[in-house]
């Protein structure tokens, strides 16, 4: 089924992905629906829309898989917060596909820190 993408329960090992937490807030955002429908949407709460044409309710995916921007856009991105639970003691990043068995690992650590 299309779309079916971004609602996976993680990343592809080799593929970066973006988990959108969706707080109630604002939303700005065209839609295309598979019945052929171009929809706007602006306001709050949008965790499912519907189409006002097929009235097919969708749920709004957390996931999603950016592309990497060209030089020319570099100088307006915006820079991400280190994660600390996912780099070396040396501060480099632990590869994706070694998260899962490092969240393992580290899973007393990140207890102790969320009862702090």
């Amino acid at each position: 089924m299309a779309g079916e993408r971004g609602f996976l329960d993680g990343p592809d090992d080799q593929e970066p992905s973006v988990f959108l937490q969706w707080k109630g807030t604002d939303a700005c955002f065209d839609f295309y629906c598979e019945c052929g429908a171009h929809c706007h949407f602006d306001g709050d709460f949008a965790y499912f829309v519907q189409c006002p044409h097929c009235q097919v309710v969708w749920e709004m995916p957390c996931r999603m898989w950016p592309r990497r921007a060209n030089k020319e856009d570099w100088d307006r991105a915006k820079v991400l917060d280190h994660d600390e639970d996912w780099e070396t003691p040396e501060g480099r990043a632990i590869p994706v596909q070694s998260q899962i068995q490092d969240t393992i690992d580290r899973f007393p650590k990140i207890l102790a820190r969320l009862a702090e």
